[in-house]
């Protein structure tokens, strides 16, 4: 579901889950995502930050797979 939501293969909003990370590091693919501060275990436990790390481990190959 992470990569169809930031791929736009469905219709929603990828900013209403995730914030890419700007980041210029070698290692890793080009999507990383960035993990939001909360203070509400709330917000802590759902979807859109749960799937952060691992979606940031995916290897290259995966991430940039062509369905």
């Amino acid at each position: 579901m992470c990569y169809k939501i930031i791929n736009n293969l469905v219709d929603l909003d990828c900013s209403d889950f995730f914030v890419l990370a700007n980041s210029n590091r070698t290692r890793g693919h080009s999507c990383k995502l960035f993990t939001q501060q909360c203070s509400l275990d709330v917000r802590k436990y759902c979807f859109a930050n749960r799937v952060v790390e691992p979606w940031n481990h995916l290897p290259d190959y995966i991430v940039g797979c062509q369905g």
